[in-house]
Order: C-alpha cells, then structure tokens, then sequence
C-alpha cells in the first residue's frame, strides 16, 4: 500500500503524463472474410457496405431467417464495431410460426443460422410472438 507521500507523487505523475489521442480510443475496423455453406462473404469496414445498410454478414444472416422463418421480421446488428464477431438478431413472427416458449423460438433461429454461427464470437438472439 502506497504512503500519503508516494500517493501524491503517483498522482502528480499521472497528472503531467501527456493525453491520450483520440484516434487511439477508437476501435479498429478489420476486414473479415467468411466461408458460409461454399459462399465466401467479407464483412465490411466503416465507410462501404455498413453505409449502405449493413455488412455484408448482416444482410446474408437478414436473408437467411427471412427464408428460413415465414412471414418473420428480422433486424440483425453488428455490434461489434464492423469486425463482424458479435451479432444482435432481433426475429418477430406470429404466434402461428413460433412456438409457445423461448427456448423453442431460439432453437428454430439458431438451426437457421447453424452455418453462420461458428464463424461469429457471440451472438444475442431476441424473439417476440405477434398476436
């Protein structure tokens, strides 16, 4: 444990250490390329394809429950900053597509996305039943 006077000259140290830039703060967009079912897809980095509504992992996940889960409503996010290794899926159907509990309407997302899903980090999946 530090005294009174080796305290206050660690805090004066930090104190006169030179700031921090802000490009350093910022995370770092990476390309990222994935082989889905024999289909190669590259995530994009800030300034193409997320500028154009999404990455390019994004739109073929978005594609993929759209046709796996009828009449569904799917948003599916980044959230990883653009590297693509994080991914926020948000599903809503009717009551007469999902089945009564969570766990079933999980299961019927991850099985759609069983290709895409070991190629991602971590995925948060949100489903709500329209009544």
């Amino acid at each position: 444990m530090l005294s009174r006077a080796g305290w206050a000259s660690t805090r004066a140290t930090l104190a006169c250490a030179a700031p921090v830039p802000q490009q350093a703060l910022r995370p770092t967009l990476a390309r990222r390329a994935f082989a889905v079912g024999g289909k190669h897809i590259e995530s994009a980095t800030e300034g193409s394809a997320a500028a154009a509504g999404g990455t390019a992992l994004e739109q073929h996940m978005s594609e993929i429950l759209l046709a796996s889960i009828e009449g569904c409503e799917v948003e599916v996010q980044d959230v990883s900053g653009g590297c693509g290794t994080s991914m926020s899926v948000s599903v809503t159907a009717s009551a007469d597509v999902f089945p009564l509990n969570k766990l079933k309407q999980h299961r019927m997302v991850t099985a759609a996305l069983k290709e895409v899903i070991p190629e991602i980090h971590a995925i948060q999946i949100n489903t709500v039943r329209r009544k």
